[in-house]
């Protein structure tokens, strides 16, 4: 083969004409080269996106969602439960995943733009709606309520010494049940009553 003859096999383009080709046709440089400027513009609109949604409540809205309450004060809130299509029962399947076991350990349950329930707990229990298994309820944990009645389906606590007749001003069930209490509370309750009563009488 003469010096000057052309072979595809041996043939490499100087550095002009690699150039030029790269130009050309830039998918021959990698697929890492092409898509830089993408994730590049990908980024800074993210950024954009977050900048404007912290300056704007409506865009964080839209882009983020809001947070929902969900339960408040050791009751469930229907108009919370509807906008967000939650039942009582969904909602206290995921109390009891998170060891909740009445409503009156708790002060606020939100609902996250994540899906997840955060939860505030009362410091010192109320009475409240046992939502775990009464069989399981046997451990002398819990103990009823004196006079207080909650309602079966939001946890609305009254007082009362007899079952309500009347339907839940919170939520319109005729459901109700006694509350329960953290052991030994209903009798450190009863005790403070009586002291009350016999210091109204001395007076």
């Amino acid at each position: 083969m003469s010096a000057g003859a052309y072979h595809p096999a041996l043939y490499v383009p100087d550095a002009a004409e690699a150039d030029s080709t790269d130009r050309l046709a830039p998918h021959t440089r990698g697929r890492d080269a092409v898509d830089v400027p993408a994730r590049s513009h990908a980024l800074a609109f993210h950024r954009g996106l977050s900048l404007w949604s912290f300056k704007s409540r409506s865009v964080e809205l839209l882009t983020q969602g809001d947070v929902g309450i969900l339960l408040k004060d050791g009751r469930l809130l229907p108009e919370g439960m509807a906008g967000e299509h939650f039942s009582p029962e969904k909602i206290f399947a995921s109390l009891r995943a998170q060891g909740v076991e009445h409503l009156g350990q708790l002060r606020r349950v939100y609902l996250e733009p994540s899906g997840d329930l955060s939860l505030i707990r009362y410091k010192s229990q109320r009475p409240g709606l046992l939502i775990i298994p009464e069989l399981d309820s046997t451990h002398g944990r819990y103990e009823k309520a004196e006079d207080h009645y909650a309602c079966s389906n939001c946890g609305n606590v009254v007082a009362s010494d007899h079952e309500p007749l009347d339907y839940c001003e919170n939520c319109g069930e005729p459901r109700w049940t006694e509350a329960v209490t953290e052991a030994g509370a209903g009798g450190a309750q009863s005790a403070k009553r009586e002291s009350a009563g016999l210091a109204r009488k001395a007076g």
